[in-house]
């Protein structure tokens, strides 16, 4: 009787150890468990503003950045805010400049042209641009219909000279299919209006005021637009 009692009483005490063992294995999974949760929880919502932070400051440097805009996007109002619009009404067309610049338009069917400054032509001692000078020139050209654009552009020479272009280029401006040369000043635009005439837009700037007045003009060429 004594080796039976001895046999259920040891056997009763490795049962509670065993039940001890298994409640605490069963707490340190639980915690382990928890301890991931808790931690993918964290992670997640980690990355997540990471990733959107990113996205923020990827998308400020774009609207920051002019370099993203190409040729052919309108500028940001801000920019041309306080601008000036000029309407040619028997050309048909118009655009926007700075308040300081100034338009001479002496545009008609048989003489050149408009002209756009940056400063005041009367008071200027010379012909050529000086640095800090831009002048933008704007004349009516009428070719034949039989022969493209591209190819009236390739043949001009400059006034009476045999001297030709030797970059002719296809070119969006402001939403208008053209044509650029590099004939004459800082680059020439042909923007055609119908299949025999348009409008020839000529860049005058001085070689140490390009990178100066780049944007400028170029947010002035995105406004160009003819008008019915």
């Amino acid at each position: 009787m004594n080796v039976i009692k001895n046999m259920q009483k040891h056997f009763g005490k490795a049962q509670c150890g065993q039940r001890g063992i298994s409640t605490l294995v069963g707490i340190i999974i639980i915690v382990i468990v928890a301890v991931i949760l808790f931690g993918g929880v964290f992670a997640y919502q980690y990355f997540t503003k990471f990733e959107a932070q990113n996205s923020k400051s990827e998308t400020n440097s774009n609207v920051q950045n002019p370099n993203v805009q190409n040729e052919t996007a309108s500028p940001a109002l801000s920019e041309v805010e306080g601008w000036k619009t000029y309407n040619e009404l028997d050309f048909r067309f118009s655009f926007k400049y700075p308040a300081t610049w100034i338009v001479d338009d002496g545009l008609t069917i048989n003489t050149c042209c408009l002209n756009i400054f940056n400063y005041d032509p009367v008071k200027k001692q010379g012909q050529f641009q000086e640095k800090g000078e831009v002048k933008i020139q704007i004349a009516n050209y009428k070719k034949s219909a039989s022969i493209s654009l591209k190819e009236f552009v390739s043949y001009k020479t400059y006034m009476e000279s045999n001297a030709k272009a030797t970059l002719v280029e296809d070119v969006k401006v402001a939403g208008i299919n053209g044509i650029k040369s590099n004939l004459i000043g800082d680059g020439t635009y042909y923007l055609p209006k119908s299949s025999t005439e348009g409008i020839s837009i000529i860049i005058f700037n001085h070689p140490e005021s390009r990178e100066t007045f780049k944007g400028t003009i170029d947010q002035l060429l995105v406004t160009f637009k003819f008008t019915k």
